[in-house]
């Protein structure tokens, strides 16, 4: 890890409720392990993003952690994890629920982006549905040392689809959810 990334870490780890310190600090130097790069944003450095290049130049954010002492709560943490066998941990359906509630689902449209490959699924009235397409990170509430191994594994999938999908031509053309 670089100085820049240490200090990016750092910065808002710093922020956070000390309850919460370790296990953050343990997700974000995972996302770095896996190639992640942690950049300060916003005026005031009150968040982290954690983005990749991959090798067709393709940049990808897996990872935001949040600390505004202007909000309440201060902090937040938002994750990919859509390339997780379905069903998803509680944890993670509780937050797609909690996405949909809010209003924030959209149906994917087979996008240039991602071709429909990088949708969230829940079930809604009994039936799977996809939802909250490629541009989104999902926000966790309520994380504990307990959920890091769940974001562990999320983030070894979505890396290991973004090697296959944003490097190989075939995979980008391929229907991921023909078996929905």
């Amino acid at each position: 890890m670089t100085q820049k990334q240490q200090h990016a870490i750092d910065t808002i780890i710093a922020k956070l409720p000390a309850k919460l310190q370790e296990t953050y600090r343990n997700i974000g130097e995972y996302a770095i392990s896996l190639g992640y790069k942690p950049t300060l944003k916003g005026a005031q450095q009150q968040y982290v993003l954690f983005n990749k290049t991959f090798p067709n130049k393709t940049n990808r954010t897996i990872l935001k952690i949040v600390a505004d002492l202007k909000r309440e709560p201060i902090y937040a943490m938002e994750i990919r994890f859509f390339a997780n066998t379905f069903p998803y941990p509680l944890k993670f359906e509780q937050a797609l629920k909690s996405y949909n509630k809010l209003g924030w689902n959209f149906p994917c449209n087979n996008c240039e982006h991602c071709k429909g490959a990088q949708c969230y699924k829940t079930i809604l009235n009994e039936e799977n549905v996809k939802t909250a397409g490629c541009i989104s990170l999902i926000h966790m509430r309520n994380l504990s040392a307990e959920d890091v191994p769940d974001i562990q594994e999320a983030f070894k999938n979505v890396n290991n689809f973004y090697m296959s999908f944003l490097t190989d031509p075939a995979m980008r053309n391929k229907d991921y959810y023909s078996g929905l």
